[in-house]
């Protein structure tokens, strides 16, 4: 089942108040013409007419099913969500948040979830696993309470539940503030209702649980979340998806008590309640960094906060929270030139006499990059000191980039950290600060006038450059000055790979040539990660399984294969044979395209296509004819254009006397296409591949 994280909600605009209260207004107003107007003659009829104007009304939410409420009839499923695809279901999903007083700093959360699923078949049983992420903040850790788990199976129509055995939950630390409660549900079959519910109490009243109402690859048929917030809180509230969401807002008339840091404050509060029947599953689809981005669900921003008739605003832009995070013990504090002076020593042995800036950047890059263990871990925070991580050589992103850091520190160039999330923990806010959508950290360094982004967590990547991972958007530079905002987008990034084949004729009534590939920047880096567990051998296999049967390769080679700073440069020769007693002979002419079929096949799609970068390539060839043969069949020269300007096609192939050149090049000139644009990129791409499918096709010539 997919992790439960509490803190991992993402930042969308989208304000619901005012269009409900609108509603009600309008609603109100209705309601006094018509009574004027007597078209309601009774206390029923009005009720009757407020149920209908009042699609958000309370009324209408589904009662959900007290634990352990189960009968035979509720193994029998009925939705127009579930087809013979359909492998389970989520029965419902039902949370509820209310807050209470600490004695630490001022309120706590306590959430309650409480989820019922049908296992169609084993597919599903992946749903089986709940995994529940808790966090620490400054040695208040997030607690789990009320741990419910039960599976059902019906048998011989009668209904036998196995509650969970509390010796089989488990507890996996994921980093110093971070773990995970873990259980699999009992005694599965295929057909099998589970349900579990949970409560988890933390003190970060800041970071609400967001709520997901729809789930990759299960449909759910009731999702229901209600919060009660004290006017003492103001937070944004924001939706995503495409589906509708019932929402309710209510203010409590009576207030509540709230026993905070010893303390007994009465405060108005307002209950909210999402809900929604019949949510489809979400089906990802390829072309996509983070399905989560795009799922149904709420989210929740702190705004402000009222202590004893003061109003406190939460760090509403990202200057104040960069400041607040350059002074934080777990962060901007651990570069600083006081705390890290114990690593000086280690710099210039590093360095030894280079004085020029740049070079000294390059060899304290090559140090780290090198010579460190990266242990994959989401984050920012880290506990370690920097010289006990130089120590241990290995450490955490975080932890290597911020060693790089320090130690471009001592000597003297001025490096800061960036913080970003990458493409597989989702996007975040440029607008609003939300450090919970936030997962990695680079380095930033300005020599000479220029800056330059570092991420010394692998060994594949050239000076200067950044993961492909990184490119996700928003990244925000941290600094005693608030730093500033810039974006990593797929977009500002290109790679350009090139491929160029030689064929000629041999004495032996076969031919033979010479092939060159370049790949791109990312391609290359993704070369080099898996050379070392898989050797060239397969890739040469795959281009051998492209070129005709009985294709001999030799003197195969990669130049710049650990040199980080450049491409790689791909060649090899080849040899094969040709039927010299076949009247015709048919040569595909493009080898080693990328391109080898549309990868949207679907006929229509309702999120974006998100593509790791544009792409510029080249295919040239030239050849001469076969010996014994003269030209049939050339394909046509041609060229198409992809909405104007974001891309083109050019297939350009000519004969002259004995040679055949063909001009291929393919250019996608932007990363991200919107659903409007669908369809258009989904017709180059059936147009480029069937054009890169054609044959030319040569016949024997006639003797004289």
């Amino acid at each position: 089942m997919e992790l439960i994280k509490y803190d991992n909600s993402h930042f969308y605009i989208n304000e619901c108040n005012s269009i409900v209260k609108g509603l009600t207004f309008v609603t109100y107003y209705l309601t006094i013409i018509l009574l004027a107007m007597k078209r309601i003659s009774s206390l029923k009829n009005l009720f009757c007419f407020l149920m209908i104007c009042c699609p958000f009304c309370d009324c209408f939410s589904q009662e959900i099913p007290e634990f352990g409420k189960i009968t035979a009839t509720d193994f029998n499923v009925q939705s127009t969500l579930i087809d013979t695809a359909t492998q389970g279901v989520i029965l419902f999903d039902n949370g509820t948040l209310n807050y209470v007083g600490n004695d630490y700093s001022w309120f706590s959360y306590e959430v309650t979830k409480h989820t019922r699923i049908k296992l169609i078949n084993k597919n599903s049983f992946e749903l089986a696993t709940v995994k529940i992420a808790l966090y620490e903040f400054y040695q208040k850790p997030d607690k789990i309470s009320n741990i419910k788990a039960t599976t059902y199976n019906l048998e011989n129509g009668k209904v036998i539940a196995t509650n969970l055995d509390t010796k089989d939950i488990y507890e996996e630390k994921v980093s110093s503030q971070e773990k995970i409660k873990k259980f699999t549900m009992p005694s599965l079959k295929e057909g099998s209702i589970i349900e579990f519910e949970f409560t988890v109490s933390s003190v970060r009243y800041w970071s609400l649980p967001s709520w997901r109402f729809q789930h990759i690859n299960y449909p759910c048929l009731i999702s229901r979340y209600e919060i009660v917030i004290p006017s003492l809180l103001n937070y944004y509230i924001s939706k995503t998806g495409l589906n509708h969401v019932n929402y309710t807002n209510i203010n409590l008339e009576k207030p509540i008590e709230y026993h905070l840091n010893y303390l007994v404050i009465n405060s108005i509060a307002n209950k909210y309640v999402w809900d929604i029947k019949n949510v489809p599953a979400f089906k990802v689809e390829n072309y996509l960094f983070n399905p989560d981005d795009y799922l149904d669900k709420v989210q929740f921003y702190l705004i402000e906060t009222y202590h004893a008739n003061n109003v406190k605003t939460v760090a509403v832009n990202w200057n104040e929270m960069a400041i607040d995070l350059i002074n934080d013990e777990f962060f901007g504090l651990k570069i600083e030139a006081d705390r890290t002076v114990n690593l000086l020593n280690t710099a210039n042995r590093i360095v030894g006499d280079e004085t020029d800036p740049l070079n000294t950047c390059k060899i304290l890059y090559n140090y780290v990059s090198n010579n460190f263990i990266c242990e994959p871990e989401d984050g920012i925070y880290f506990e370690d000191d920097l010289y006990d991580i130089n120590k241990k050589r290995k450490g955490s992103p975080v932890e290597l980039n911020m060693l790089l850091i320090a130690l471009l520190r001592q000597k003297g160039i001025s490096a800061d950290p960036v913080i970003l999330s990458t493409r597989d923990y989702g996007s975040n806010s440029a607008k609003y600060p939300l450090l919970n959508r936030i997962n990695y950290v680079i380095c930033k360094v300005d020599i000479n006038g220029n800056s330059l982004y570092l991420d010394a967590t692998k060994s594949n990547i050239g000076f200067g450059k950044l993961p492909l991972k990184c490119y996700n958007g928003h990244a925000r530079i941290i600094n005693k000055k608030g730093g500033d905002s810039f974006f990593l987008n797929p977009d500002s990034i290109l790679e350009k790979r090139s491929i160029t084949v030689n064929i000629s004729n041999d004495k032996k009534g076969a031919i033979s040539g010479l092939c060159e590939i370049r790949p791109g920047q990312f391609q290359s880096e993704a070369f080099r990660e898996n050379f070392p567990r898989n050797g060239t051998k397969p890739f040469f296999d795959e281009i051998k399984s492209q070129l005709l049967s009985d294709t001999k390769i030799s003197n195969q080679g990669i130049d710049s294969l650990k040199n980080n700073d450049f491409p790689l440069v791909i060649h090899f020769e080849f040899e094969a044979a040709i039927d010299s007693t076949a009247e015709l002979l048919y040569f595909s002419p493009v080898i080693g395209m990328t391109i080898k079929e549309n990868p949207f096949k679907a006929e229509k799609r309702e999120y974006p296509v998100e593509m790791d970068y544009p792409i510029d390539e080249t295919y040239t060839l030239n050849m001469e004819i076969p010996d014994g043969y003269e030209l049939a069949e050339l394909p046509k020269s041609t060229r198409v254009k992809l909405n104007d300007t974001e891309g083109a096609f050019q297939y350009l192939i000519t004969q002259s006397g004995n040679d055949i050149s063909l001009q291929c090049r393919t250019m996608i000139n932007k990363a991200i296409f919107y659903p409007n644009d669908y369809q258009t990129l989904r017709d180059f791409y059936s147009f480029v591949v069937k054009k890169l499918e054609e044959q030319i096709v040569f016949k024997k010539k006639n003797k004289v």
